[in-house]
């Protein structure tokens, strides 16, 4: 029985290095989820938009800001492609989740990189308690990856899927403070992931702490996007067996 198990555990980790492997070679991967923030992230400071340097935002200076937005952006991009890369069947579907939550910390650890490069100065501790938070913040995302991906169409599925996230990433306050937006947009801001996802990082920067009603609403984002995933896999599954 330990055995079985045990072999079990070996060939899905050798099943997730070999995803991750693939993935991570990827040039959409690398582009979309890397390159991309990376560059908004460099652009907003060398042109000035959005905030001037020194200007603060809840007592986070426009480069702490625009840094989580980034890494948010990348983790969100890089959870939603890798789960969404290719439909999963019910014996790969945590192999395909575990390997898309890899794969969503490489543009948060690009990203802090930069904004280290760039003066941003957080102690040890703070930096691997944001990076954490903003980790395991992605895993709605992987869930959503997971729910999308079997229904999109092949030719079209990377655009439909970058068209969701420019659109949660806008009305997230990624590409500018949600105070900036109508007061209805900014309202709705605060049901939308993105926006929570973010939020644990400006929370964390800021307050020292984590929102709770980050987790909450992440969570149950988890929740309905993984019954639904679950159930649709488990009627996938009956219709085989008839």
């Amino acid at each position: 029985m330990v055995r079985n198990v045990s072999r079990v555990v070996i060939d899905n980790l050798d099943q997730v290095r070999l995803e991750v492997v693939r993935d991570i070679r990827d040039p959409r991967y690398l582009v979309f989820a890397i390159s991309i923030p990376l560059a908004i992230y460099l652009a907003y400071l060398v042109t000035g938009i959005g905030r001037a340097p020194d200007q603060p935002i809840d007592g986070m200076g426009w480069p702490s800001v625009l840094m989580v937005s980034m890494a948010a952006l990348g983790a969100m991009i890089a959870a939603v492609g890798v789960a969404a890369g290719r439909p999963a069947a019910s014996q790969n579907l945590v192999v395909k989740a575990v390997s898309a939550m890899v794969l969503a910390l490489p543009p948060l650890i690009v990203v802090g990189t930069a904004a280290a490069l760039d003066g941003v100065r957080l102690p040890g501790v703070e930096w691997l308690v944001l990076a954490g938070s903003l980790w395991l913040g992605a895993i709605p995302f992987v869930a959503l990856g997971l729910l999308l991906g079997p229904v999109l169409d092949a030719d079209t599925g990377d655009v439909v899927l970058l068209g969701v996230l420019v659109v949660l990433a806008i009305l997230g306050g990624l590409f500018q403070p949600i105070e900036t937006l109508p007061a209805e947009l900014a309202g709705l801001a605060h049901v939308l992931p993105s926006y929570r996802l973010a939020d644990l990082g400006w929370t964390t920067l800021a307050d020292r702490t984590v929102n709770p009603a980050d987790v909450l609403v992440l969570a149950g984002y988890t929740l309905v996007f993984g019954a639904v995933v679950v159930w649709r896999k488990r009627i996938e599954d009956a219709q085989v067996g008839e």
